[in-house]
This record gives structure tokens, C-alpha cells and sequence, in this order.
């Protein structure tokens, strides 16, 4: 079983966090539970509990054979978002550029595989869900609507990116997820 610890975070003005240790969500904070002001203060303290929580998932002599005996410096701490208008990851603070023109939303790390998914543009109002895979590029949509990617999970060999995908007609949006390259769009309408 592998480690992962992370942070997700959109922008301060639509500001998300997530931390997770292993796959379970351990805190989820969005822009509607905080004021402007504490944003900061609370990014760095998350940063702090972060690296406390990821040395904590596993603990020595717990005899499950699948968890790995952790040391600080064995916990990998990622971070997705943006630096200077450019899409970024950070892992252990060390800032490495995605694609120009992607914008990344989320990342998951399965065994030495990273995966960080997002969109980039089709031109206009129209964008590309994708996901990368260690660097490797993988489109989920054709590009004929607006698309925001969300989330993103790995299963094995099953690939989950979610978002909503908007009719740039109408204007109504949709829940999609994809599992690999397979679209599936949730019933229901979505309300921003």
C-alpha cells in the first residue's frame, strides 16, 4: 500500500483543501467554510499537519503485510496547483511544471505511478479533460464542450477523473465522470 499525502488547492479566491493519508479523506476545508483571512494561517498549518498525519498512517509492527514500516523522510508530501499563473506539482516542495496550457485540479500517486488530472483549452469557450500518467498524456473528452475536471482517484488499472461538463448553448452544466476513457454522465442537474 502506498503513502499520499496531499494538498488540492484551485486559488485563494476558490480555494479547496484536501488531505488525505492513504485514500481516505482525512479534512476537506472549501471556500465556504473560512473567511478570506484565515486562508493563509490555515494553509500553513494544514502544511504542518500534513506531514504529521503522513507519518502517522502506518504504524511499525502493525503486522499488515501490504502497509510498508514508514520513516519521516519515506513520506512523500504533493501539492497541486498553480505558481505565477503556471500549473504546477510540488512534491516535497520541489516545484515541477505540468504541460503549458493544462489546467491541473488534482493528482494521485499509486505505488510509483503519478497521475495529476485537469483540462486544457480546445479553443474559446471549449476545453479537454485529460489526465497525465507519469507525464504521459491521456484525453478524456473530445474538446465541443467546456469541461472542469475536479477529482481524480486510481483503482489497479481503473482510472476515475470527475467534474462537469457545460453545454456552452444552454449553459446548463452535468456531472461526467470517466473511468479510463469511458464518458458516464450522472442523472440530475448540477447547480452553481
Amino acid at each position: 500500500m502506498s503513502l499520499f499525502s496531499y494538498f488540492k488547492i484551485y486559488s485563494l479566491n476558490n480555494f479547496g483543501v484536501e488531505l488525505r493519508c492513504t485514500n481516505e479523506i482525512i479534512l476537506v476545508i472549501n471556500k465556504n467554510t473560512m473567511k478570506n483571512s484565515i486562508k493563509i494561517t490555515l494553509l500553513g498549518t494544514l502544511l504542518t499537519v500534513c506531514l504529521a498525519v503522513s507519518v502517522s498512517c502506518s504504524k511499525k509492527g502493525d503486522n499488515n503485510p501490504d502497509t510498508e514500516e514508514l520513516t519521516e523522510k519515506q513520506a512523500d508530501v504533493y501539492v497541486v496547483g498553480y505558481s505565477h499563473g503556471k500549473g504546477m506539482y510540488w512534491k516535497n516542495g520541489e516545484a515541477v511544471p505540468v504541460p503549458d496550457g493544462m489546467d491541473p485540479r488534482d493528482l494521485f500517486v499509486s505505488g510509483q505511478d503519478l497521475y495529476i488530472a485537469g483540462a486544457k483549452s480546445a479553443g474559446g469557450q471549449k476545453t479537454i479533460a485529460l489526465y497525465l500518467k507519469n507525464g504521459t498524456e491521456t484525453e478524456l473528452s473530445d474538446g465541443t464542450t467546456k469541461v472542469i475536471v475536479s477529482s481524480m482517484f486510481v483503482d489497479k488499472t481503473a482510472v476515475y477523473v470527475a467534474g462537469m461538463e457545460i453545454d456552452l448553448e444552454t449553459g446548463i452544466p452535468s456531472a461526467v465522470y470517466w473511468k479510463n476513457t469511458e464518458k458516464h454522465k450522472l442523472s440530475g442537474r448540477i447547480f452553481r
